[in-house]
């Protein structure tokens, strides 16, 4: 019911800006309604729709949503069945029939090999982007948000369909003959929600196209956000992406009110690196406090960086290391003991963000050397447990085709249900529920016993004595937060 209401009061299926579906059958927000609530539910195929046909309490009830849900009358809905409407919900042929109307040109194109390809989206995908951007900015707006973060990272989605590319570490021999997809996607740590999802083949590395989506989520932030952060893996040690967070003048004239990006993104550790990380004093190394690590700033200058430092334009590394046991060969982050001096761990991070001495230079605010570490170590947190989400606690994990359109419209069918969850821990549920995985959610505000009647017009729902309280508290703060009236 909390689903329903959500979507209700904000309206996010209305007027949706592409048609898929047509004007005969089951109208696109009809189609995202059914996927999303499958995916609320906890069922994962397309076949499990007819579980939900075959509860009639919920049937009951979405019919009394629908017209405020999707904004279509009920004249309007009966019109698009000739021979009358006998479900609540679409049939499994249906759900199919509509996801192969995404596979266009480009993602019917074939791979060739040796190269990797990122196919331009299909049009139709706006249909589901939109539904997720006009969440974003109602909770936004809910939250008086001026400022973001985004976290950038890609994850391999293995599959056993014979249709998929050899993955990534397939090619390194880290999962011999694994074939399956490599997303990659957007999270916004404030919002909770997954901004955007590029549904990607196997073989294409995590660094192909990251300014482009970069620019895309941008472009469709509200006009609220006046200063963004950006944070990413080693993918994003780019010259042209670090450039373009730190040279507003590079921005397209629609992204320049974002100024410079601040930004944390992991270094590369080449030779000339692993040079600056064994001429670094040893007094520069402090504790980091709770942890076995030490980190230091460094004096390195990278020669595709090589200029004067200027206001807004400052680059700087920091480092951490860990002792490592016994004496090691140098390895990819490793630096071998020597002179009885133990063996380290390295990790490299680059930034922008400023020195607390100098916070004229520089973006966003300044930072000490710890802070900065950490920062960076947050998107390890929730920015890539989304990816595990989406994957176990959705639908995301189980793709319904051998077809590239389907199977990318079907992984933002799965972001557009985790995207509803984060609004409701906001709006709803408390802060307390804000990073709580789905299967708690599930027990507490979904999988709940419940009566539906009917008299005089009004439906009613009777929950247990003890989750009256509950239920109607979660729907004054819904109210509270989204500024609606309850008629």
């Amino acid at each position: 019911m909390l689903w329903l209401e959500l979507l209700r009061r904000t309206g996010v299926l209305h007027d949706l800006p592409v048609s898929v579906a047509g004007r005969q059958g089951w109208a696109d927000g009809q189609m995202i309604l059914a996927v999303a609530l499958l995916n609320v539910v906890g069922y994962e195929r397309v076949s499990d729709v007819d579980a939900l046909e075959e509860d009639a309490s919920l049937c009951r009830l979405v019919r009394d949503y629908e017209e405020e849900m999707l904004g279509l009358s009920a004249e309007g809905r009966a019109r698009r069945f000739r021979g009358g409407r006998r479900r609540t919900f679409p049939s499994a042929n249906a759900v199919h029939d509509w996801l192969r109307r995404f596979q266009n040109g480009a993602a019917g194109q074939p791979r060739k090999k040796g190269t990797a390809v990122v196919p331009k989206p299909a049009v139709e995908l706006q249909v589901i982007q939109a539904v997720t951007r006009r969440l974003a900015h109602r909770l936004v707006q809910a939250l008086q948000l001026d400022e973001l973060t985004l976290d950038m990272d890609a994850t391999v989605l293995a599959s056993g369909k014979k249709e998929a590319l050899y993955t990534c570490r397939s090619a390194t021999g880290q999962a011999p003959r694994e074939r399956g997809y490599q997303p990659l996607a957007v999270f916004c740590p404030e919002l909770g929600m997954v901004l955007a999802s590029e549904f990607r083949d196997g073989n294409v590395p995590a660094k192909v196209r990251n300014l482009e989506l970069l620019e895309q989520v941008l472009a469709e932030l509200p006009p609220e956000i006046k200063r963004v952060g950006f944070r990413t893996d080693g993918a994003g040690f780019q010259q042209k992406l670090i450039r373009f967070c730190n040279e507003p003048a590079s921005h397209p004239e629609a992204l320049r009110r974002f100024g410079v990006i601040s930004f944390v993104c992991s270094a590369d550790q080449d030779d000339e690196m692993r040079k600056s990380l064994s001429r670094t004093p040893a007094q520069w190394w402090g504790p980091m406090p709770g942890s076995e690590r030490e980190c230091a700033d460094l004096d390195h200058v990278s020669t595709w960086d090589a200029r004067p430092a200027q206001a807004g334009h400052l680059l700087r590394y920091v480092a951490t290391r860990r002792a490592l046991p016994g004496e090691l060969g140098p390895g990819k982050d490793e630096s071998p003991a020597t002179d009885g001096a133990p063996a380290y761990r390295h990790r490299v991070y680059l930034s922008n963000l400023a020195y607390p001495v100098a916070p004229h230079e520089g973006a966003g605010l300044a930072m000490g050397t710890v802070e900065l570490v950490r920062y960076a170590h947050e998107r390890c947190g929730h920015g890539e447990e989304v990816h595990a989400a989406l994957k176990q606690d959705l639908a995301g994990g189980l793709l319904p085709s051998g077809k590239f359109g389907p199977n990318a419209a079907w992984r933002q069918l799965a972001v557009l249900p985790a995207n509803l969850n984060a609004v409701l821990r906001h709006c709803a549920f408390g802060r307390d529920w804000l990073w709580v995985r789905m299967k708690q959610v599930r027990r507490h505000w979904v999988h709940r016993v419940a009566r539906v009647t009917r008299h005089a017009r009004v439906q009613r729902l009777l929950f247990q004595p003890s989750r009256v309280g509950a239920i109607h508290q979660a729907l004054a703060r819904m109210t509270r937060t989204l500024a609606y009236d309850t008629a």
